[in-house]
């Protein structure tokens, strides 16, 4: 039976690669780097840019030129910044909480049983829900005033 400081051993020596991977990202970011250059940061980008391209098509699919048109199209790219500035500070603060977490609250949350990792695995899950309602919430609005636009006729 191994003894308790045979294990955390263990358990340090199999999460080196991962470790050492965090903690250049967090270094980076906390030296100033762009929360772009995280891991994390792509394919939160793309899934926003994928919201505002489907919104963009539905808004000059079913909207006549003029006025109507432009503001539609004006509201997506202010809601598409504020989404990629929200992901910016989100990532930001994001790191900063890990690198504390690293730095002042490893070892208890490896014994208690709940890991860093697992806390942003959830928070990354909860974030990506997030995503998808957002997505599926506009192209609810998009059909809603697909809708008003034909009581129209």
């Amino acid at each position: 039976m191994p003894t308790l400081a045979e294990l955390l051993s263990q358990t340090y020596a199999q999460t080196e690669p991962l470790r050492g991977a965090t903690v250049g990202n967090l270094q980076s970011i906390l030296a100033g780097a762009p929360a772009s250059s995280l891991p994390a940061y792509a394919p939160n980008r793309a899934a926003i840019e994928g919201q505002y391209n489907v919104g963009l098509e539905q808004a000059r699919s079913l909207l006549p030129r003029g006025g109507q048109l432009n503001r539609a199209i004006l509201d997506l790219g202010q809601g598409r910044g504020r989404a990629v500035s929200d992901l910016e500070s989100a990532i930001r603060g994001q790191a900063m909480n890990q690198a504390a977490q690293i730095g002042f609250g490893g070892l208890p949350g490896l014994i208690s049983g709940t890991s860093t990792s697992e806390q942003l695995a959830q928070r990354q899950k909860a974030w990506e829900q997030q995503q998808f309602n957002a997505m599926f919430g506009n192209i609810g609005q998009g059909i809603g005033l697909l809708g008003s636009i034909l009581d129209l006729f």
